[in-house]
């Protein structure tokens, strides 16, 4: 809903606010708070409508701040049913409304009064929930019946886009685009109808058990998001594009878009998914020339530093803006293989047969540190902090642990070998 609000419909027709707490039973009518919510239609967030509106038996309820200058939301009344007409599901269209009605017909209630546009007393629904209807941007109505796919139009006429007078066709979703075109996916396949009823393929006809589903971006969802391309389910896998993001132990009912790029997946008996989109980029700033990567380690404020073979070392701030750190800058080379940053943020690197260097916080400049006698001509290979922020250095000489905060002569241990090799064969 919005406000980011999550609702759901009890098994009994209970309207349901869920949130990390509790889950809250709404009672939206107080005339009649046992009546239950018969059909849930999901509008655009620009609508005036809301962003859901729900048909109970006795009217139709959108969504709504209830409370001025809070982030609350609640339902409002936006129309009352009478008692002769037993509404099954009711869809807004600006100011006006559709009205589903089992045993009569579909109306279109309007300013002007209550207009029955397909009058049909055979009409009926094993549960009203489950009717597959959308509004247009042209107001036009389009809803799966057991003859077919019917559009209706405010002003009177219907047209069958999709007619099926023998019930065929097992229709499961019904999505409409802008350019009046209507997705329609069944059990086995999906396809588009255009305004001239021309039919485009979309999913291959496949005949599994496994549900078809096709998944479209709404419009009020910023297009800058990564999710815009063509989604579809089968069963339990969920695609993108072609390629399988998601394998689910139970069939996919809904997919949902958020304009974070996240995107939300509710399934049958296997819980509800979120999929997080990769974030990967290339900084694309020229003093970052380096093409062989060899360490990088990640500071307290966020910036990330780099050891090359060939090009020293670079800090790549949160902004992407690049220092560049050479032999000017107290490196013994222009090769730095591994590079670790300390709790205190000093940074360290190592060149092949160079010794440790450090650079400390606030200083502009590498500086060459002494070490033990086992290390001092040793080739390092390797580094990194512990748990505890002791310094750990790995090449020809074994591995060595810093024991004390203060890297000079003393205060290392060796680690590995302890003893001398043995040959375990013999």
């Amino acid at each position: 809903g919005a406000q980011n609000s999550v609702y759901g419909v009890g098994a009994l027709g209970e309207w349901l606010k869920i949130d990390s707490r509790n889950i809250e039973r709404l009672h939206l009518d107080q005339t009649n708070p046992e009546a239950k919510v018969t059909f849930v239609t999901r509008q655009p967030q620009t609508s005036a409508a809301g962003a859901l509106c729900l048909t109970l038996s006795t009217g139709m309820y959108c969504e709504a701040p209830i409370v001025a200058g809070t982030s609350e939301t609640g339902f409002a009344l936006r129309r009352k049913f009478t008692d002769a007409l037993p509404v099954a599901a009711a869809l807004p269209d600006k100011g006006n409304d559709w009205l589903v009605v089992p045993g009569k017909g579909i109306y279109y209630a309007s300013g002007t009064g209550l207009a029955l546009i397909w009058a049909n007393s055979a009409l009926k629904f094993s549960n009203p929930l489950n009717i597959e209807a959308k509004v247009g941007l042209d107001g036009a109505l389009v809803i799966d019946l057991s003859e077919g796919l019917l559009k209706l139009f405010p002003d009177g006429r219907t047209r069958w886009i999709e007619a099926d007078p023998r019930g065929q066709i097992d229709i499961v979703q019904v999505q409409l685009e802008a350019d009046d075109s209507v997705q329609i996916s069944t059990l086995h396949e999906s396809y588009r109808i255009d305004a001239l009823g021309q039919r485009t393929q979309i999913q291959p006809k496949q005949v599994t058990k496994d549900v078809l589903q096709n998944w479209s971006v709404a419009r009020t969802t910023r297009p800058a998001t990564e999710h815009t391309g063509p989604w579809h389910s089968r069963g339990g896998t969920l695609y993108y594009a072609g390629a399988a993001v998601l394998q689910s132990h139970g069939e996919i009912r809904d997919v949902l878009f958020t304009d974070t790029g996240v995107v939300w997946v509710s399934t049958n008996r296997d819980g509800v998914y979120a999929l997080s989109p990769a974030r990967v980029r290339a900084i694309a700033n020229v003093t970052l020339n380096a093409s062989s990567i060899y360490g990088t380690a990640m500071a307290a404020d966020g910036s990330v530093w780099v050891g090359s073979l060939g090009a020293g070392v670079f800090r790549i701030a949160t902004d992407d803006q690049v220092q560049h750190f050479g032999e000017a800058d107290g490196l013994p080379g222009s090769n730095v293989w591994g590079i670790a940053v300390a709790p205190n943020q000093t940074v360290f690197g190592f060149a092949l047969t160079s010794g440790l260097l450090q650079l400390r916080p606030g200083t502009k400049r590498f500086e060459r540190l002494s070490l033990t006698a086992g290390l001092d001509n040793a080739s390092l290979t390797s580094i990194s902090f512990d748990h505890e922020g002791k310094l750990w250095l790995a090449g020809s000489a074994g591995a060595w642990q810093q024991l004390d905060s203060e890297l000079g002569g003393a205060g290392w241990r060796k680690r590995w070998p302890i003893a001398a090799r043995t040959d375990l064969a013999t």
